[in-house]
């Protein structure tokens, strides 16, 4: 146990015991067993009086569930009881039933949990029925495949909307609903094999756009994040078949949810519902590329790590950080260290996990952070500063936070961005201007646009750019000439067939922008964009960018004012992938719920 890092109390501590009760269940080496106080009270109820100890009955045996197959079934002659306009007779039929519940506590076989070793298969198998959705899960045995091993019942209850659905869709919700209950126990199996009675669910999951809603495509997205063996099973044969046919009873707490659609949004973005599904260049992931090279093969040398400031007491933690990878390959005492030392060691060291030879620290909330080593961080760092415009020290401690972790990396990076030369040399005082509380309006329903006038580049002479006033996302576009046609074309293609209708735009009321409305109007025939003026010293949305993009522009074409139009979409992919302080996340996230691409070493 002192190897082990482990600390027990004698008063709950149970070894080498055959039976143990742990969270109300009977653990033994057969698998869990309910308890028998429990079953005693069960077995000991007599026939039933009043409705009142009918639901006192079934709310007690419902507490075993999880280990009676076909419960909803067997329980259906007692639960007809509980409906309206129904007499109360407790009889031949109802006392049969009872018993037969009775005698299923009684011989309710020992639930046992999955082995991820085994090479026995794990079937789920899922039915829905009219008002439920029914399911169990098991392994087989490895050596008798048709031996199974049961680790769970359950069954889903339907609300009314739901009760509703064609059968078709029905079968989709219920496998989309028993996998999110059962995905902890899913991750890792090396065979997994779905059983379902609804042949139709195989030609839905092999074409899903055909579905006629958005809903059974997301649905089909959350089950085929799962890898299975889809099988049809005769609905004559299907085990889950009963729990998918009990009816919800009065006082039956409602589902909880199970976090698939919080899983989905956040493992895919479903980035379908926002952006155009026809990109706007031949190739997107050529043109990040080609600027990513420009950008690397500008970046100046790297300095060494050594240069860094680090007090003794960090230069101690970078010296404990170099025993971590070893011990988690080899589990061995590190030399030099004595019992209190290597007590605190592991301590520290759970912390850690290793991966394909890396070093990770855990984090609680799933997004772990990879380890740097001292060789290593001097490049993030210039990466994160350097080809991302030269924020400041959030933006550049924000991208780096959450995805890599080092000792007291906060005050790495905070030199870092002091002692950066090209951010020195373009330091200027800094104006805080009072900001203008506006009401949030919908996503790119309202932009504040303006046009910055530009030295001569590529016989480009302007940038109009634009933002939205709630994800503060950038859109924009270089020219060589700022009239009607020029502007207007820029927010029809750009913003209203990217992301939809517009509603308001605030700008100055300049002429070439309200010339832009009246060109819309006639050739788009758009007549709902109103154009809004504001003072320009008090409104930060549209004015403050125009600093940090040109001082992003300098920066990138190394103090060459001609070579701005070529680093414009670097700059500007900058900005939109830059995590705000405002809002604790990048406008690329805000705008479309989920986390750009980037691979910085």
């Amino acid at each position: 146990m002192k190897y082990c890092g482990g600390t027990f109390s004698g008063k709950k501590a149970y070894l080498c015991c055959a039976e143990i009760t742990v969270l109300g269940h009977r653990c033994t080496y057969s698998g869990r067993l309910p308890l028998e106080s429990i079953v005693a009270s069960i077995l000991r109820w007599g026939p039933c009086i009043d409705v009142s100890d009918v639901r006192a009955f079934i709310g007690t045996i419902g507490v075993l569930r999880i280990f009676i197959d076909n419960f909803a079934t067997r329980a259906l002659p007692i639960t007809k009881l509980f409906r309206k306009d129904v007499p109360f007779k407790f009889e031949a039929v109802e006392i049969a039933a009872q018993e037969d519940l009775k005698d299923a506590v009684k011989d309710s076989p020992a639930l046992r949990p999955l082995s991820y070793t085994s090479t026995g298969a794990v079937i789920l198998a899922v039915d829905t029925g009219p008002a439920a959705v029914g399911y169990y899960l098991a392994q087989c045995d490895s050596v008798n495949p048709k031996i199974r091993y049961f680790a769970r019942f359950g069954s889903i209850t339907l609300n009314e909307r739901k009760c509703g659905y064609s059968q078709a869709k029905k079968e989709i919700f219920g496998l989309y609903r028993a996998l999110g209950d059962c995905k902890i126990y899913l991750i890792g199996l090396p065979t997994f094999i779905v059983e379902v009675d609804a042949s139709a669910i195989k030609g839905m999951l092999k074409n899903p756009d055909i579905a006629p809603s958005a809903a059974v495509n997301r649905w089909i997205i959350g089950i085929l994040s799962f890898h299975f063996v889809l099988v049809h099973v005769p609905g004559s044969k299907h085990g889950p078949d009963g729990l998918s046919r009990h009816p919800p009873q009065l006082g039956d707490p409602p589902p909880p949810e199970d976090g698939m659609e919080d899983f989905l949004h956040t493992h895919y973005g479903l980035m379908h519902f926002i952006n155009s599904t026809s990109p706007m260049v031949n190739s997107p992931i050529k043109l990040i590329q080609v600027l990513q090279q420009d950008i690397t093969e500008e970046t100046t040398e790297i300095i060494p790590y050594l240069t860094v400031p680090r007090t003794t007491k960090q230069k101690r933690l970078d010296e404990r950080l170099m025993h971590l990878l070893p011990w988690h390959l080899h589990l061995k005492r590190p030399p030099g260290f004595d019992d209190n030392a290597y007590a605190k060691f592991m301590k520290y060291a759970v912390h850690f996990f290793e991966r394909q030879g890396k070093l990770w620290r855990k984090n609680i909330d799933g997004k772990h952070q990879l380890v740097l080593f001292p060789e290593h961080r001097i490049q993030v760092m210039t990466s994160c500063h350097d080809d991302v415009a030269h924020k400041g020290f959030y933006a550049t401690h924000a991208l780096i936070k959450d995805r890599y972790w080092w000792p007291d990396m906060k005050y790495d990076i905070a030199w870092f961005v002091r002692t950066c030369h090209l951010c020195q040399i373009r330091q200027t005082r800094q104006i805080y201007i009072p900001p203008t509380v506006a009401l949030p309006a919908p996503l790119f329903s309202k932009m504040y646009m303006d046009t910055m006038i530009m030295p001569v580049s590529g016989q480009y002479r302007y940038i109009v750019q634009g933002r939205c006033s709630l994800s503060h996302y950038p859109e924009f576009r270089c020219l060589r000439k700022e009239t009607a046609r020029t502007l207007g074309e820029w927010i029809f293609e750009d913003i209203l067939c990217r992301w939809g209708s517009l509603v308001e735009i605030v700008t100055d009321n300049g002429s070439a922008f309200v010339a832009a409305i009246n060109y819309l109007s006639k050739k788009y025939h758009i007549n709902h964009i109103r154009i809004s003026g504001y003072n320009s010293r008090a409104n930060g949305i549209a004015e403050r960018p125009h600093f940090d993009v040109r001082q992003g522009l300098f920066k990138a074409s190394d103090g060459d004012q001609k070579k701005w139009s070529q680093n414009a979409y670097s700059v500007f992919w900058a900005d939109r992938v830059t995590i705000r302080k405002r809002m604790g996340c990048s406008p690329y996230f805000a705008a479309t719920g989920t986390e750009p691409f980037s691979q910085w070493i």
